[in-house]
């Protein structure tokens, strides 16, 4: 419903360059301020904000433009990400990025069918090409048949490689439910290391519509996120869709990237485990209602794949050699 880091930075510089009524509080403009600077048609969540004489958006859509056309909105994310100060041309960021979380800059873009994308653009502070490691990882979660979003990756730029992944959040214009599980949970930003996968277990036998297939789903990405250093999982980037005869699933996996020598993950595996390893893996299965053979097949054959994957998807992406060892260090596979 809100945006983050990103969007708020965008919407933080626009107040403080504009004549506006924004209240400000200890500093920082109020959630009202925020709400009513993001656009209605791009953001995610259930509520938007009409006018109570027309029954607009209050905050109305800006053009969008095609796929393949954001290499002016990644000079200017660029130029932003270095400055942080107001130009004229920010207003391409905050029409596109407004909407959408996370630190880094992105936007809202349309493909000749009309359906939403994301389109995440390099930073200038970039140590590696972020968005070519978390297409990478997205492609082994499609190879592992976790369920992933449409995504493609091209490059404008020397800094990097731009990620493109459809919404899963709409079907064209069509607008479809998306909650967090932070909200689920009543949780706040900076609070997840007090909850644990076994939380998300929690709400999927509470809420789902297939729980036992969302399960099967959690526990897949829970070992996936193991093995590929994918430590920032937080409960932002977990969350679930509704339909519209208010069946809840578990959302499409979102938000990759292998953090090299990081053993930490933002979201417990399990509060009482000491160390992850394959035994424990294998003992906390039950609640994710499979058994312990078919929690160590699962483990089995989520490190073969992936193993088995690498190599032809190092050729197609043109990995280097740096880039290689980057992955191969970050891969912590479960085996005895």
């Amino acid at each position: 419903m809100l945006p983050n880091r990103w969007g708020r930075n965008l919407i933080k510089v626009k107040l403080k360059n504009s004549s506006n009524n924004a209240i400000y509080i200890n500093n920082e403009p109020s959630i009202y301020d925020y709400l009513i600077n993001t656009s209605d048609y791009l953001r995610t969540g259930f509520l938007i904000v009409l006018d109570k004489n027309s029954y607009e958006f209050l905050s109305k859509e800006k053009d969008i433009p095609i796929l393949m056309d954001v290499s002016n909105f990644e000079k200017e994310a660029i130029r932003f990400s270095k400055t942080k100060s107001y130009d004229k041309n920010i207003e391409i960021l905050i029409n596109l990025g407004s909407s959408l979380g996370g630190a880094r800059p992105k936007a809202n873009v349309k493909d000749e069918f009309t359906n939403l994308w994301i389109a995440k653009v390099p930073s200038h502070n970039d140590d590696y090409d972020v968005e070519k490691f978390e297409c990478l990882l997205l492609e082994l979660a499609r190879s592992v048949n976790l369920t992933v979003p449409s995504f493609k990756l091209t490059k404008y730029s020397k800094y990097g490689s731009t990620l493109f992944s459809k919404r899963f959040d709409r079907n064209k214009e069509k607008r479809i439910h998306y909650i967090s599980s932070l909200t689920l949970l009543n949780a706040q930003d900076g609070e997840s290391s007090n909850y644990s996968y076994l939380d998300l277990v929690i709400l999927i036998k509470e809420y789902s519509s297939d729980p036992n297939l969302d399960l099967l789903e959690l526990y897949k990405r829970m070992i996936f996120n193991i093995i590929t250093s994918n430590t920032d999982d937080h409960l932002r980037n977990h969350g679930f869709i509704i339909s519209e005869d208010f069946k809840i699933r578990l959302s499409p996996l979102f938000d990759l990237n292998p953090v090299k020598n990081s053993y930490t993950h933002a979201l417990n595996i399990f509060n009482d485990m000491k160390e992850i390893n394959l035994d424990n893996l294998i003992n906390y299965s039950k609640y994710f209602n499979l058994s312990k053979d078919e929690g160590k097949k699962i483990i089995e054959e989520i490190n073969m794949t992936i193993k088995d994957s690498l190599n032809t998807l190092f050729k197609i992406y043109s990995f280097n050699r740096f880039e290689k060892e980057y992955i191969h260090s970050s891969l912590k596979y479960i085996e005895n």
